[in-house]
């Protein structure tokens, strides 16, 4: 289980406060380390459950109301896009104001990672390629590219 603690000392709850626009605290939460520190520490499923029991906790603080906000963005820098799906028919979504439109948002923009791994070669000699493509060699590995 995930300390509550764990989110109390971001500035999302400010954010929260201060915030005009749905979209503006979606910009707050993908600014602010909070979740980017759960999603490094924690599992999905853990994430997750963290995330269900924040959306039916009784609401106390404003770090309980802020608290479901956390939770998802950390999930939604997991690249499992299945469980954040999920999170659609959770009980006490709807409690929270932009919990439903931002979730919508971070699934439809949702990009899982690619990761590409390969060796290069022992030696790496500049190309240089003449004619209407331009080329810039730095570090002995050349970038070409056409120009317009």
């Amino acid at each position: 289980m995930i300390p509550t603690e764990v989110t109390a000392y971001t500035g999302i709850y400010n954010a929260y406060a201060v915030a005009n626009t749905p979209l503006f605290f979606l910009r707050k939460l993908k600014e602010d380390q909070a979740p980017s520190e759960l999603a490094r520490k924690y599992t999905s499923e853990e994430i997750f459950n963290a995330l269900k029991e924040s959306l039916v906790a009784d609401i106390q603080s404003r770090t309980d109301y802020a608290s479901p906000y956390v939770f998802l963005m950390a999930l939604a820098k997991k690249d499992d896009l299945n469980l954040l799906r999920s999170v659609e028919n959770l009980p006490g979504v709807e409690r929270f104001d932009w919990f439903q439109y931002i979730w919508r948002v971070l699934v439809e923009t949702f990009s899982p990672k690619l990761i590409t791994t390969f060796d290069a070669p022992k030696e790496v000699r500049p190309l240089i390629i003449l004619g209407s493509n331009t080329s810039t060699v730095a570090n002995e590995l050349v970038f070409t590219g056409k120009t317009r």
